[in-house]
């Protein structure tokens, strides 16, 4: 299925083996006849990859530039209950926070507070790093500064770099997490108030929260994960509900509903042309998107650049990301996005069942 002029948001838990789903449900706003066929076709998509997967559910966004916004919800949010997903849902969209927590830095940066540039070293004195003398906050940024992937930010002996910043890259969670201490530290509050002042805010994601903790989670459809994690599982099959885990590092903090995740979705379209909107200046979303690494062991010809990987597929190409915690599994899939200025052309999104933090 070929789908030009959008781009797609996907967002589903993991695997279960249910029984029927309840039937998707569409809305859109602005667009015309072929909006509104391509959206039924993904509807259909949407049904059968339920199904074929055994998801509990998922939610769909897709965006244009010229205004149009579609959804699709197909599921439930909550087996038990019988609750459909719903357009006020909070999905964790995983590691597509770390986005969130490049443009929190880069509003700081403009502002004189904290610069990429600057030192490791310098603005966490305090954490202790062996052979990191020279990792700044954007080899943390790019996923090359050789930090670990998933170790604690202050484990008993301190961290480790793995190699010479900037010469190979490895995705680490634990330097994002690191970022977010930085960024609580320059603007002098808490991480999650920070995001919302600088970018949801800005960007009216009203509905968008930048800690996951437990005294929402009335708010969030339900997570699962493979009832038997012992042995290989079979997709469908069976599952039993996630535990609850608070997040409040910026490698994963996030949650939002598709409607706000639509509102992002445009305005990374505009930064994708290096038009900073409410939140940089023109100058900074330039910087922003400016010299992506290369990010061999995500793709071939993968780079990554302030919580974006650019990606080519064929001749098109996009900015993207996918997001999931190992311990709840619950999952939030891919956000393409298009650097090209010239290209409007979109790929869909689906949900994934892979439980690694992505």
């Amino acid at each position: 299925m070929n789908i030009n002029r959008r781009l797609v948001l996907g967002a589903g838990a993991a695997v279960i083996s249910a029984g029927s789903a309840a039937e998707a449900a569409t809305r859109s706003s602005g667009g015309g006849r072929a909006h509104r066929t391509a959206l039924s076709a993904l509807s259909r998509y949407a049904e059968q990859h339920v199904r074929d997967w055994g998801l509990p559910g998922m939610t769909i966004c897709v965006v244009d530039r010229d205004g149009y916004a579609g959804f699709i919800t197909t599921g439930y949010a909550d087996i038990d209950r019988r609750t459909p997903v719903g357009p006020d849902h909070l999905f964790q969209i995983g590691s597509i926070s770390k986005v969130f927590t490049a443009l929190t830095l880069y509003s700081l940066h403009q502002e004189g507070k904290l610069a990429p540039s600057a030192r490791l070293r310098a603005v966490l004195p305090d954490i202790a790093v062996a052979n990191a003398e020279a990792v700044t906050l954007q080899h943390m940024l790019n996923h090359t500064s050789g930090l670990p992937g998933n170790a604690p930010a202050v484990p008993a002996g301190g961290l480790w770099s793995g190699f010479t910043p900037g010469e190979h890259w490895h995705y680490s969670n634990t330097g994002y997490e690191l970022l977010s201490r930085a960024v609580a530290q320059a603007d002098g509050k808490l991480f999650q108030d920070a995001v919302q002042a600088r970018v949801l805010g800005p960007l009216g994601m009203n509905h968008t929260i930048a800690a996951i903790r437990s005294g929402d989670r009335d708010r969030y459809a339900q997570g699962y994960e493979t009832l038997y994690a012992d042995r290989p599982s079979f997709r469908p099959g069976p599952s039993a509900p996630a535990p609850w885990v608070n997040v409040e590092s910026g490698a994963g903090c996030v949650a939002s509903t598709s409607g706000d995740m639509a509102i992002f979705l445009r305005y990374l379209l505009d930064l994708a042309q290096g038009r900073g909107g409410p939140v940089l200046t023109d100058a900074s979303a330039a910087a922003f998107m400016a010299n992506p690494a290369d990010a061999p062991e995500w793709s071939e010809t993968a780079k990554y650049g302030n919580g974006l990987a650019r990606l080519t597929i064929g001749e098109r190409q996009y900015l993207h990301h996918t997001g999931a915690w190992c311990r709840s599994r619950r999952r939030c899939t891919l956000i393409p996005r298009r650097v090209s200025p010239r290209s409007r052309r979109a790929i869909w999104a689906s949900a994934s069942t892979t439980g690694r933090v992505m």
